[in-house]
């Protein structure tokens, strides 16, 4: 089953240090992305994420800016940021790790992110959501 990603209940968010002594806290305001979504299987389910690299946002807009230009992410050049997914692999029934190609700035790497699945519930309106 296909997902999309309800931007009113999801963030990215990020930590980095500064000057080694100091951490610095962000977020990307812009994305959106699909999950394919096996409930009964969780290993079968792949995601794709794009986000906008210029709404970095860490509540300090000097160092936004920063983070925009082309000593970081170079936003003009490398608009977006790009998640696929290529394994799940299930620690227990609620962890586990989702392995794929993050591609920043054209270069990718392959990342493995630490996930918590809650389950799947039925809304007021009907519909279903699934907490990750």
């Amino acid at each position: 089953m296909s997902w999309q990603f309800d931007s009113g209940h999801t963030h990215i968010a990020f930590t980095g240090r500064y000057m080694m002594v100091a951490t610095v806290r962000g977020e990307f305001e812009k994305f959106d992305g699909s999950v394919e979504f096996d409930e009964h299987d969780l290993t079968r389910t792949k995601a794709e994420i794009h986000i906008e690299a210029a709404s970095v946002n860490t509540h300090n807009v000097q160092r936004d800016e920063h983070f925009r230009s082309a000593d970081f992410f170079d936003v003009e050049n490398y608009p977006l940021i790009v998640f696929k997914s290529k394994q799940v692999i299930m620690l227990d029934e609620r962890y586990g790790k989702l392995i794929g190609d993050l591609t920043i700035r054209g270069v990718t790497k392959e990342v493995a992110l630490n996930g918590e699945y809650s389950g799947v519930a039925r809304t007021p309106w009907n519909t279903y959501s699934a907490g990750f």
